[in-house]
């Protein structure tokens, strides 16, 4: 796996040191998705349903590849793939969804000028 060079860099805790920093990434990815249905659906119920459902969807649907989500959390891929691989397919999701969300934030009215207008 891509954590075999690290191993036993101080102990094995700079393995767990960006393993934290990717769980935060993929908190924050899911956080953002979860704002986006919230504003798409109006429905409060969905908005907590439909992230995970989407969720467990694409890691039936993307199987293998570096864009499963399960391979997000845990970054356990083949070492044919750099150790930054996750950290880039999470910031990538990451920067994707919160210009989605900033133009969704946008276009409600009152938005942007201190909610007076």
């Amino acid at each position: 796996m891509i954590w075999a060079p690290y191993l036993f860099i101080a102990g094995g805790r700079l393995i767990l040191a960006l393993k934290a920093i990717l769980l935060f990434l993929f908190g924050v990815m899911w956080s953002e998705f979860s704002l986006l249905i919230s504003q798409l659906v109006r429905n409060r119920y969905a908005a907590f349903v439909l992230p995970f459902i989407i969720f467990e969807m694409l890691w039936l649907i993307v199987g293998g590849s570096i864009f499963n989500p399960i391979f997000l959390i845990r970054g356990d891929f083949e070492n044919t793939y750099p150790l930054c691989t996750p950290y880039v397919v999470d910031i990538f999701y990451i920067t994707v969804l919160v210009i989605l969300n900033f133009s969704l934030l946008t276009r409600h009215k009152g938005f942007g000028n201190g909610g007076l207008g």
